[in-house]
């Protein structure tokens, strides 16, 4: 992986960025493009910055041990960028459905921020936001808002997109990036996971407002299932009846996505019988 090369950046900027957690993950999106290889990227997609960790989501076992490997070049890379060690490490993840969506094209070197003119409007909305600023640094910081909005306004006419959630800039048909995306369709599958759980007789159909598919719903179902048996066989084992029943009545709900109470006893009474005799 070559190494990168970037200006250095000045001490507001440095402050600015010590501060804002948000900053700092943006920069890294940025440029993880370059940090890695193609093929690196291609399989794997930043997740997010907890703290001073970075968590990176990467297609499978396999991906999962060659990031491994490359863990100290990464993190030194990253680091070269902010020209400091705000990261103090990299957490790796399996995922599903990587698709690193592309944050900032490659062509956005092509930015020339000298040829985009801002409204007047927008010049005295920028002054407004800095006029309590010191006179010293005022000026370095209007000059960097400018110039991150007109780099707003390249992205834009390059049919960029901001997320409604956390505001990056990204290219898909989605109105919100693979992130947040992915860390909506994680709650979702939480909610109904635990949905499940407390209802366990539950079928797909009866589900409202979901954007979870019956391939995942019986997948999420089927886990559970096997959670809970191991549970009911634990019992079963140890003699203990009462959590053998507790957990049995909860498998054979899902099981049969029945919630007749005297049927699912008998499933219940009738199970127990066969692993005694």
């Amino acid at each position: 992986m070559d190494e990168i090369r970037i200006n250095p950046v000045n001490e507001i900027v440095k402050l600015g960025i010590k501060q804002s957690r948000m900053l700092k993950e943006s920069m890294i999106r940025a440029y993880y493009n370059k940090i890695v290889e193609p093929y690196f990227f291609e399989n794997s997609m930043i997740i997010k910055l907890d703290n001073d960790i970075l968590i990176i989501g990467v297609k499978n076992s396999i991906w999962l041990q060659e990031f491994t490997l490359k863990k100290n070049i990464i993190l030194y890379k990253i680091n070269k960028i902010f020209e400091n060690n705000y990261i103090k490490n990299i957490r790796f993840e399996i995922k599903e459905n990587i698709n690193p969506e592309k944050i900032y094209e490659e062509n956005f070197e092509k930015f020339e921020p000298e040829k985009i003119n801002l409204k007047k409007e927008e010049i005295e909305k920028i002054e407004k936001k800095i006029e309590e600023y010191d006179e010293v640094i005022k000026e370095k910081i209007k000059n960097m808002m400018i110039l991150s909005k007109k780099k707003e306004i390249y992205l834009k006419n390059h049919n960029y997109k901001k997320c409604k959630n956390c505001g990056i800039y990204f290219y898909s048909e989605r109105d919100i990036c693979i992130n947040c995306f992915n860390q909506n369709k994680h709650k979702e599958r939480k909610k109904l996971y635990n949905i499940i759980k407390n209802i366990p007789f539950i079928k797909y159909e009866d589900l409202t407002n979901t954007h979870i598919t019956k391939e995942q719903f019986l997948d999420i179902r089927a886990k559970i299932k096997d959670e809970v048996r191991k549970k009911m066989m634990d019992g079963a084992n140890n003699n203990n009846i009462k959590v053998y029943k507790k957990y049995a009545r909860i498998y054979f709900m899902i099981e049969t996505q029945n919630s007749n109470e005297k049927e699912i006893e008998n499933l219940v009474n009738n199970y127990l019988k066969r692993l005694i005799y």
